[in-house]
């Protein structure tokens, strides 16, 4: 395994970490496991054709026409099927009170996404769902429209670029585009509040999701993560340490962190594909957490199906819980509380000589003034600090950190003196 490590380091070295990562972590599932019929696209229809042509059980259904009409954001008007292993269509399984649409969505990136968007009369909250790896949303929809009838909530599943109908192909930088894509689509198409937003992602669907939600541009209200993994090459290789190699690919460990919104964990305690381990190290590094489910006798797959009235009983738990928490608040105080935190960015810039004597001098000045005084701030004077001085953070930086304390009445004087110790340590 080391070995295999070194190797995609090399590559990544040599800039091909992102193609070489794309072919070792995706694997859509060919054919597609659903069929649309309705108005033809001859562009994208000729991609699917291309796709199905290297199944050899698509020819049970040579003679059904697949068409689309690919808009942003379009509703599509149309029938659609099922396909089983065994390339046989399938009806659709109806649920009471619970309608799919169908959708196409534009990326961003030039890729057209498939989704179901599946709609609940007595929903309140809304489900975002980013399904696991060989799987799409023709193999989810009953499982999904199951649990929306049984949460009352609405789901959008959609499939990654080059995934389903999906046009294009997997990688690790459309996947994040494709996520924002069904975000921007619920926010602005359907007009649903962020608050009443669950981001779900399953196994390699956790990526999106906390690429998602540890962006403060894209707030959310909840947080599922079901089978996670801390980072890509910790997969072949779980470390016995929470630390991420420079080179390493999905760094869900780094990202969580900056997520302020509750997250609900979800991992068979026996998967033997993304040890739970893994989860386990993202739920130490939570800012919310909510009580996880070490599912027993769990494996990767099939929790959702082998412990069905448990797996439906604790999500409508979370869901119970998020509610409470939102109670009586504003949008600014929910924003306060639940949007993500801000990456830090470290700079560093190669300074004159001069110029690190002086901030030495003057980190010698702040120690001695210290000792003497009764606190360190007592010594420091901020207006002799040179431009350059590691100490120097402009007010603006500095009221930007603060919006960021979970305490709104800390005073620009105290974010300065917590960065002057941080930075003597």
């Amino acid at each position: 395994m080391s070995c295999v490590i070194c190797l995609f380091g090399c590559l990544a070295v040599c800039g091909c970490k992102n193609t070489v990562g794309a072919k070792l972590s995706f694997f859509p599932p060919m054919p597609p496991r659903y069929c649309l019929q309705g108005e033809l696209d001859d562009e994208l229809q000729q991609e699917i054709k291309e796709k199905l042509k290297r199944c050899k059980k698509i020819q049970k259904i040579k003679s059904v026409k697949n068409k689309y009409r690919p808009t942003t954001s379009g509703k599509y008007e149309g029938s659609f099927w099922l396909i089983d292993d065994q390339g046989n269509l399938i009806t659709p399984k109806d649920a009471y009170a619970v309608q799919t649409d169908i959708f196409f969505l534009n990326n961003g990136r030039g890729n057209i996404l498939c989704s179901f968007f599946h709609r609940c009369d007595e929903a309140k909250y809304t489900i975002l769902f980013s399904h696991g790896n060989s799987t799409d949303i023709g193999l989810t929809r009953n499982h999904l429209v199951d649990l929306a009838q049984n949460l009352k909530v609405n789901i959008l599943s959609y499939d990654y670029s080059g995934y389903g109908l999906s046009t294009g192909h997997p990688s690790e930088v459309n996947v994040y585009a494709d996520i924002r894509a069904a975000y921007d689509f619920l926010v602005h198409d359907e007009g649903i509040a962020w608050n009443t937003i669950l981001v779900y992602g399953q196994s390699v669907g956790t990526v999106p999701s906390i690429d998602l939600a540890s962006d403060t541009d894209y707030p959310i209200g909840g947080l599922i993560l079901h089978s996670p993994l801390i980072s890509g090459i910790s997969v072949v290789q779980t470390p016995k340490k929470p630390k991420l190699r420079s080179f390493d690919i999905f760094k869900n460990l780094e990202k969580l962190p900056r997520s302020r919104s509750p997250c609900f964990i979800i991992h068979g305690l026996n998967d033997s594909v993304i040890p739970v381990s893994h989860g386990e190290m993202l739920y130490k590094v939570l800012q919310k957490s909510y009580p996880p489910w070490w599912v027993s006798a769990g494996d990767h797959n099939l929790i959702e199906i082998r412990f069905r009235p448990e797996y439906i009983s604790r999500l409508g738990s979370f869901i119970d819980y998020l509610r409470i928490q939102q109670m009586g608040l504003s949008e600014s105080e929910l924003l306060f509380k639940f949007r993500a935190l801000r990456p830090t960015v470290i700079k560093k810039k190669s300074r004159p000589s001069s110029a690190r004597g002086a901030n030495s001098k003057f980190k010698r000045e702040i120690l001695v003034n210290s000792k003497r005084g009764s606190g360190s701030e007592e010594g420091v004077n901020l207006t002799t600090l040179p431009k350059d001085s590691v100490f120097g953070a402009s007010s603006r930086d500095l009221q930007g950190d603060s919006l960021h304390q979970e305490d709104s009445t800390l005073a620009v004087s105290q974010n300065i003196t917590m960065s002057s110790h941080n930075n003597m340590k």
